[in-house]
């Protein structure tokens, strides 16, 4: 059932950095397709476009089948060791048994799965970097292999291509009924093989089974945490407050609310951040700053916190329910990351005349500054609109001085319409699925 996700755009992106003489690093959230994109989809396209297919190298570090080849090779030591708080794969070992399977003077393509696995791995890829025949794909599901330490590691010869979970367009390759696929992308979010699932309960299962015992308990493992109800109740609270501005001393003040009375140790400010921090490198969340658009200055707390999955967001807080504007804003987020944007919450000031004339001002909140190159756009998002929090909604937007294109996305299914000042109204199809819905 995978081949019906062909995840176009990013097999084009790889096809278009071929041959550049960098690493490409595909990261991103763990079960959201990166092997299979990486090891099928791209690896059909080379053999399609005639690349022979005895020269493209493939090994998986999260695959004991394809570990278990190292063990002939020198040095005559276990295939893992201790570092990092993991179990990582020899490095040696895996050199050794890669230097025997090229030819020289030949060319390869390298697709190396989970490198964040392997002991060492920037030494072993800057190595291999100064063989000019080999062109190097790689996949990794933690902050090590983020742009900042790629650029800084690889001296300008590695590039990062993040994939997030599937678009709401993928997914509508498969189920033909937007509005009933839109019912389910609102539960269960869109990670590859949920939708594999057969029905809703299954989905449901799929989803708790996964937080539980592939995304909580690999931060665990490699922050070898032992309180394991504080890390789970921590972003929980986190879900449940998506949206909405925190900080880790807010988060804080609300646990040990909830724990009052109860024989159970307080969290500290430190814990919570360290936990949200966690969460980052796994890439199952992403913390978002404020921006203040007058001053052209960015505002460190309160932030705001988004779930990469909407249905891990669901599974945090065990399917319970919340509000749906809070959902519809976190689904606006991760498709204008989809779409390359980074993302910042906007901060204004509103001017106001007071019944005394006094002129006064207070900020005001814009759900979203988007920016992508030289490219700046204004978002608000408002899961419904009536006549009074539709003027409340463009109040902030028509705050913004400047010329950069503003929109309001609704909760509505279709909606085009545009003000007598310029500011558009899309429904969340459009926005979803119209290509150049944002260039209006």
């Amino acid at each position: 059932m995978d081949e019906i996700y062909p995840r176009t755009k990013e097999v084009n992106r790889l096809w278009e950095s071929r041959n550049n003489g960098k690493i490409k690093i595909i990261v991103g959230i763990r079960r959201c397709g990166k092997s299979y994109l990486l090891n099928t989809l791209f690896r059909n396209r080379l053999v399609q476009e005639g690349f022979p297919e005895d020269h493209i190298f493939s090994f998986a570090f999260d695959s004991i089948s394809d570990v278990e080849l190292l063990r002939p090779f020198e040095p005559s030591r276990e295939l893992f060791l201790s570092a990092k708080g993991m179990e990582l794969v020899d490095d040696f070992k895996f050199y050794a048994y890669l230097k025997s399977k090229l030819r020289t003077g030949e060319k390869y393509v390298l697709l190396l799965d989970e490198i964040q696995l392997l002991n060492r791995f920037s030494m072993t890829l800057n190595a291999l970097l100064r063989n000019p025949g080999l062109d190097i794909y790689v996949t990794g599901s933690n902050s090590f292999l983020l742009s900042k330490d790629v650029a800084t590691t690889f001296a300008g010869r590695g590039e990062t291509l993040p994939l997030r979970p599937l678009s709401f367009g993928e997914i509508l390759t498969v189920e033909k009924d937007p509005y009933q696929a839109y019912s389910s992308f609102l539960r269960f979010g869109s990670l590859p093989l949920v939708w594999k699932a057969e029905n809703e309960e299954a989905k449901t299962q799929e989803l708790i089974s996964n937080w539980e015992e592939i995304y909580l308990k690999d931060i665990r493992e490699r922050h070898s945490i032992r309180t394991e109800g504080k890390l789970k109740e921590t972003l929980s609270l986190l879900a449940m407050q998506v949206g909405s501005p925190v900080s880790a001393q807010k988060i804080e003040a609300t646990f040990d609310s909830l724990q009052r009375g109860a024989k159970k140790k307080r969290i500290t400010d430190d814990t919570v951040n360290a936990y949200i921090s966690y969460a980052e490198d796994s890439f199952l969340v992403e913390k978002v700053g404020r921006y203040q658009i007058q001053g052209r200055k960015e505002l460190m707390s309160p932030f705001k916190v988004y779930f990469t999955d909407i249905g891990l967001l669901q599974a945090a807080i065990s399917f319970r329910s919340i509000g749906r504007g809070h959902i519809l804003e976190n689904i606006v987020y991760n498709h204008l990351r989809y779409l390359g944007y980074r993302v910042f919450v906007g901060v204004v000031a509103l001017y106001q005349k007071e019944m005394d004339q006094n002129a006064t001002y207070r900020n005001a909140e814009i759900d979203f500054v988007a920016v992508k190159g030289e490219e700046t756009i204004y978002v608000q998002v408002a899961s419904a609109l009536d006549e009074e929090n539709e003027e409340r909604e463009l109040r902030s937007l028509r705050a913004i001085r400047s010329s950069n294109r503003k929109f309001l996305i609704t909760g509505d299914y279709y909606r085009k319409e545009k003000t007598e000042d310029g500011i558009n109204i899309a429904g969340i199809f459009d926005f979803l699925l119209e290509e150049d819905c944002l260039k209006r």
